[in-house]
């Protein structure tokens, strides 16, 4: 595939499985436990990767920062915000663009269709 993907979550048990299942499908994975992580990785030269899974209740900033400030940088990054908050809730705060929303727990393979669908209409 080839594909890289970045998982943000602060819950490393969470974070970890879901690594160890995208590279058990062939993804290359790259794993931050806060926001902040990911934006300086992102700033130092990460925009190399293809697909943000991105958890919503984070410490310190939350998901919706993180998108806050990704629309700043210079990346064209796709999203799956994970988050345990109904739909509706987070559909009417977001205006950062292509997302998917999945409410967790998250089925293993609705989060890889979920991927899959969103990897194929990223533009290159």
């Amino acid at each position: 595939m080839g594909y890289q993907i970045l998982i943000t979550d602060d819950e490393d048990v969470l974070r970890y499985s879901c690594a160890e299942f995208l590279r058990l499908n062939g993804y290359d994975v790259v794993e931050f436990a806060s926001g902040i992580d990911l934006l300086y990785y992102l700033e130092q030269g990460g925009e190399q990767a293809d697909l943000l899974l991105l958890d919503v209740a984070m410490p310190h900033m939350s998901g919706f920062e993180v998108l806050e400030r990704l629309s700043l940088l210079p990346v064209s990054l796709p999203v799956v915000l994970l988050s345990g908050y109904p739909e509706t809730d987070i559909e009417a705060d977001i205006s950062y663009r292509p997302f998917i929303y999945l409410r967790k727990p998250v089925f293993v393979p609705t989060l890889l269709a979920k991927i899959e669908k969103l990897l194929a209409t990223k533009v290159d």
